[in-house]
């Protein structure tokens, strides 16, 4: 284990967390929007633990042998199979109605109207809407899923270093820095309202100098390990990617070395 191996473990590790993004759509759709510190409390004393069980029980089961795709660490045998067969339906569901919105929104830029299926057809393709949705969301899907079949099918754990890149810049931005700023730019203290008597401003007041004493060294600790992640991560997963590329490298030009003293093919490889 190395320096740069934990710095893109702790990219990695602000990876897991990327979902905050739909934490605005959460709360906004909670019946109780005042108890989300309640649901973020029992959602990270639930989650966080498990991660790091989880991760450790792994790299003791396997070391430094460990692969980004937990499936590459297992067996190639019935177990390992339906594992997969599994998590292609959930990733199937999880990767194309993630992509809805965005495909969406390409569709209505070439034209198609999202409310038709069967009536018009598309003046240019000279295809219904239904059809022309169904091939370019296919197309979409089959270019994801070429690309991941790329990097699974390169040496070297590429899959873990571009995780971690993705980790360093999108989810630490999203996970660390932006709340912490927003919570110190954005929240106003209600100490200088005009509605309440003198009493409860009072009272208000030395709330929420309370909460402030408590709150704003959690918020500067999260902009400084967000900054952290960031930078770490992403010298981390760049070197480790430099790395991989460098393995194939090293891998074609030593695949076969000539010696002085034997026969060669057309290849330039020994014969028997």
């Amino acid at each position: 284990m190395s320096a740069r191996s934990k710095f893109v473990s702790l990219a990695n590790f602000a990876y897991a967390y990327g979902g905050h993004g739909l934490y605005p759509e959460e709360l906004s759709e909670m019946q109780e929007p005042e108890r989300w510190p309640e649901v973020m409390n029992w959602s990270y004393f639930i989650s966080a633990p498990v991660y790091l069980f989880v991760g450790a029980l792994g790299y003791r089961s396997y070391g430094a042998s460990t692969e980004a795709d937990i499936n590459l660490n297992f067996p190639n045998d019935f177990g390992n199979a339906l594992s997969i067969a599994f998590q292609f339906g959930q990733c199937y569901y999880a990767v194309f109605f993630c992509n809805v919105a965005l495909c969406s929104r390409f569709e209505v830029m070439l034209g198609v109207d999202p409310t038709d299926y069967f009536s018009k057809k598309h003046p240019l393709f000279k295809v219904t809407a239904f059809t022309f949705r169904l091939f370019f969301r296919a197309f979409f899907l089959l270019t994801q899923t070429l690309v991941a079949a790329i990097f699974l099918a390169s040496k070297g754990d590429v899959l873990l270093d571009l995780q971690g890149l993705v980790g360093s810049f999108g989810m630490a931005l999203m996970t660390f820095l932006l709340p912490s700023i927003m919570r110190l730019t954005l929240v106003e203290d209600d100490e200088f309202s005009t509605t309440t008597t003198t009493t409860k401003r009072n009272r208000n007041s030395i709330n929420n100098n309370r909460k402030k004493w408590l709150v704003e060294p959690f918020v500067y600790l999260s902009l400084l390990l967000g900054f952290v992640v960031v930078l770490s991560g992403t010298y981390g997963s760049l070197a480790d990617l430099r790395s991989d590329i460098n393995i194939d490298k090293r891998m074609i030009a030593d695949a076969c070395q000539p010696a002085v003293t034997t026969v060669v093919d057309e290849r330039g490889c020994p014969t028997s």
